[in-house]
């Protein structure tokens, strides 16, 4: 009984051992089949993998070379342009250079005008410039001889119509002598305001400096004989002041110092603004307006203080008493004329 149940058990157990190995077979199969329908699927996978990167390839590469042709087409379309550009470039280099010709012809014409037009200014202005001094020397000549008869009137302490006619028309040569300043004046200031213009609207104004320093030259050389006029003038009348101790006389020195000084500030005021055209290529509008502004108000001040130069009638009714008629001993009473007779003729 006993050997029966071991020997069944032994037979359970075999055909457990039996069902499990089968099992196992089963299950290894089933892994294999399994591991062999994975490789399969994997193998279609990468099939269709590499299909679609060749697909992919295919639909680059044909992208690139549409890329390629339209480079290719822009490229040449691009050339197409630039060599349109290059003959229209040419062909206006061309045209620029004819004309940049003609206007340097045209310049250089203009140029030779503006020089021969200049160069008349600075003929006519010498040739004014050469009048004036020749008048001023026949002035200077005509003072000197009647300051010769004035002095030797006066030692003679004589009082006559020649006399007050030789004062009249000295006292006025002094009073008249800034007419060619005012006169030049009037041609530099139309000018200066030209170029305060263009300076006001930052413009060249080379063309217009050419223009101005002739005038500016022959203004501030009327200046400096008016000066020279006037120091001159100033040194003989001190020297008779001196000698006569006239008092209207050293009114009449007194009047021609101011004028002289005013003459020399102006002429400093005009080389400052002669020097300011040579350093300066272009204008402040502000800094050319107040050179202009001081040029101004110095030549108000010569007009003024010319003016200011006491005329006969005004010495007389000043200074009487110094004027008053002697009779010198080998004189007689018919030569002289009394000084309340006497007609004064104001040369204006």
């Amino acid at each position: 009984m006993q050997e029966l149940m071991e020997t069944n058990l032994r037979k359970e157990n075999e055909i457990e051992a039996a069902r499990r190995n089968e099992a196992k077979i089963r299950m290894n199969e089933e892994m294999d089949s399994l591991k062999n329908e994975n490789l399969y699927k994997d193998r279609l996978k990468e099939q269709a993998y590499l299909q679609e990167l060749l697909e992919l390839k295919r639909e680059g590469d044909q992208e690139r070379r549409n890329i390629e042709d339209q480079r290719e087409k822009e490229r040449m379309e691009h050339e197409k342009i630039i060599m349109a550009k290059d003959r229209k470039f040419e062909q206006d280099t061309i045209m620029y250079e004819k004309e940049d010709h003609l206007r340097k012809e045209e310049l250089i014409r203009i140029q030779e005008k503006h020089e021969e037009r200049t160069r008349l200014i600075y003929e006519e202005m010498e040739r004014k410039m050469e009048e004036v001094r020749r008048l001023n020397k026949e002035k200077m000549n005509q003072m000197r001889k009647q300051w010769q008869q004035i002095q030797k009137m006066l030692q003679m302490k004589v009082w006559n119509v020649i006399i007050e006619n030789n004062w009249t028309n000295r006292l006025n040569v002094l009073r008249n002598s800034n007419r060619n300043i005012m006169d030049l004046f009037k041609r530099f200031y139309a000018e200066a305001n030209k170029i305060q213009r263009h300076c006001d609207r930052s413009e060249d104004v080379s063309r217009e400096i050419q223009r101005i320093v002739p005038v500016l030259k022959a203004l501030i050389g009327a200046v400096g004989q008016v000066e020279n006029l006037m120091n001159e003038e100033s040194e003989v009348l001190y020297d008779q002041w001196q000698n006569t101790g006239k008092s209207f006389v050293y009114c009449i020195k007194d009047s021609v110092d101011k004028v002289k000084y005013t003459c020399k500030k102006l002429r400093s005021s005009l080389k400052n603004y002669g020097e300011l055209l040579k350093k300066e290529p272009t204008y402040v509008s502000s800094q050319h307006e107040s050179y202009l502004d001081q040029i101004k108000k110095d030549i108000d001040d010569v007009s003024m203080y010319s003016n200011k130069i006491p005329t006969l009638a005004e010495l007389k009714q000043e200074y009487s008493n110094d004027m008053r008629s002697e009779t010198p001993p080998n004189s007689s009473s018919h030569d002289l004329v009394p000084f309340q007779t006497v007609i004064i003729e104001e040369i204006e």
